[in-house]
Protein backbone atom coordinates (compact mmCIF):
# COMPACT_ATOMS: atom_id res chain seq x y z
CA UNK A 1 0.00 0.00 0.00
CA UNK A 2 1.40 3.39 -0.96
CA UNK A 3 1.40 6.12 1.65
CA UNK A 4 0.32 8.83 -0.79
CA UNK A 5 -1.95 11.36 0.92
CA UNK A 6 -2.68 13.19 -2.34
CA UNK A 7 -4.05 10.05 -3.99
CA UNK A 8 -6.05 9.15 -0.89
CA UNK A 9 -7.63 12.62 -0.81
CA UNK A 10 -8.50 12.31 -4.51
CA UNK A 11 -10.33 9.06 -3.77
CA UNK A 12 -12.27 10.76 -0.96
CA UNK A 13 -13.27 13.59 -3.30
CA UNK A 14 -14.35 11.21 -6.05
CA UNK A 15 -16.74 9.30 -3.78
CA UNK A 16 -19.34 12.08 -3.90
CA UNK A 17 -19.14 12.08 -7.70
CA UNK A 18 -19.63 8.30 -7.80
CA UNK A 19 -22.61 8.52 -5.45
CA UNK A 20 -24.17 11.22 -7.63
CA UNK A 21 -23.69 9.11 -10.76
CA UNK A 22 -25.36 6.12 -9.09
CA UNK A 23 -28.31 8.24 -7.97
CA UNK A 24 -28.71 9.71 -11.45
CA UNK A 25 -28.62 6.25 -13.05
CA UNK A 26 -31.06 4.90 -10.46
CA UNK A 27 -33.57 7.68 -11.14
CA UNK A 28 -33.24 7.35 -14.90
CA UNK A 29 -33.72 3.58 -14.86
CA UNK A 30 -36.64 3.91 -12.47
CA UNK A 31 -38.30 6.26 -14.95
CA UNK A 32 -37.76 3.76 -17.79
CA UNK A 33 -39.22 0.93 -15.69
CA UNK A 34 -42.32 2.99 -14.85
CA UNK A 35 -42.84 3.86 -18.52
CA UNK A 36 -42.37 0.33 -19.89
CA UNK A 37 -42.61 -2.80 -17.75
CA UNK A 38 -40.71 -4.80 -20.38
CA UNK A 39 -37.43 -3.12 -19.37
CA UNK A 40 -37.73 -3.99 -15.67
CA UNK A 41 -35.61 -7.16 -15.82
CA UNK A 42 -32.81 -5.53 -17.81
CA UNK A 43 -32.88 -2.29 -15.76
CA UNK A 44 -32.84 -4.24 -12.50
CA UNK A 45 -29.69 -6.07 -13.62
CA UNK A 46 -28.04 -2.76 -14.47
CA UNK A 47 -29.07 -1.36 -11.08
CA UNK A 48 -27.52 -4.31 -9.25
CA UNK A 49 -24.27 -3.87 -11.18
CA UNK A 50 -24.27 -0.12 -10.53
CA UNK A 51 -24.89 -0.68 -6.82
CA UNK A 52 -21.97 -3.10 -6.61
CA UNK A 53 -19.71 -0.58 -8.34
CA UNK A 54 -20.86 2.12 -5.93
CA UNK A 55 -20.04 -0.18 -2.98
CA UNK A 56 -16.64 -0.86 -4.53
CA UNK A 57 -16.11 2.92 -4.45
CA UNK A 58 -17.12 2.97 -0.78
CA UNK A 59 -14.50 0.32 -0.03
CA UNK A 60 -11.89 2.35 -1.91
CA UNK A 61 -12.85 5.33 0.24
CA UNK A 62 -12.34 3.23 3.40
CA UNK A 63 -8.84 2.28 2.22
CA UNK A 64 -8.08 5.95 1.48
CA UNK A 65 -9.22 6.91 4.99
CA UNK A 66 -6.90 4.25 6.43
CA UNK A 67 -3.97 5.61 4.39
CA UNK A 68 -4.59 9.11 5.72
CA UNK A 69 -4.76 7.76 9.25
CA UNK A 70 -1.54 5.76 8.81
CA UNK A 71 0.39 8.74 7.45
CA UNK A 72 -1.07 11.70 9.36
CA UNK A 73 -2.60 10.02 12.40
CA UNK A 74 -5.81 11.90 11.65
CA UNK A 75 -9.11 10.04 11.62
CA UNK A 76 -11.12 11.47 8.71
CA UNK A 77 -13.99 9.00 8.99
CA UNK A 78 -17.37 10.40 10.00
CA UNK A 79 -16.29 14.04 10.43
CA UNK A 80 -19.73 15.09 11.69
CA UNK A 81 -19.70 12.46 14.43
CA UNK A 82 -16.20 13.53 15.48
CA UNK A 83 -17.34 17.16 15.78
CA UNK A 84 -20.32 16.04 17.87
CA UNK A 85 -18.03 14.04 20.16
CA UNK A 86 -15.76 17.09 20.56
CA UNK A 87 -18.72 19.31 21.38
CA UNK A 88 -20.05 16.74 23.83
CA UNK A 89 -16.62 16.45 25.44
CA UNK A 90 -16.35 20.26 25.64
CA UNK A 91 -19.84 20.48 27.12
CA UNK A 92 -18.99 17.80 29.67
CA UNK A 93 -15.78 19.62 30.64
CA UNK A 94 -17.74 22.88 31.06
CA UNK A 95 -20.34 21.15 33.23
CA UNK A 96 -17.63 19.53 35.35
CA UNK A 97 -15.94 22.94 35.80
CA UNK A 98 -19.29 24.46 36.89
CA UNK A 99 -19.81 21.63 39.38
CA UNK A 100 -16.31 22.09 40.82
CA UNK A 101 -16.86 25.85 41.14
CA UNK A 102 -20.24 25.27 42.80
CA UNK A 103 -18.67 22.76 45.19
CA UNK A 104 -15.86 25.21 46.07
CA UNK A 105 -18.41 28.01 46.60
CA UNK A 106 -20.48 25.77 48.90
CA UNK A 107 -17.41 24.61 50.82
CA UNK A 108 -15.93 28.11 51.25
CA UNK A 109 -18.63 29.50 53.63
CA UNK A 110 -18.43 26.34 55.74
CA UNK A 111 -14.66 26.75 56.11
CA UNK A 112 -14.92 30.43 57.18
CA UNK A 113 -17.79 29.85 59.64
CA UNK A 114 -15.99 27.04 61.45
CA UNK A 115 -12.85 29.11 62.03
Amino acid sequence: MERDIRKAEEVLGDDDHLDALYLKLFNELLTYMMEDARVIRRATGILFAAKHLERFGDHAMNVAEMVIYMVKGTDVRHPTAARCRCRARDGLAEEQARQRARHRAEAAPAATSSG
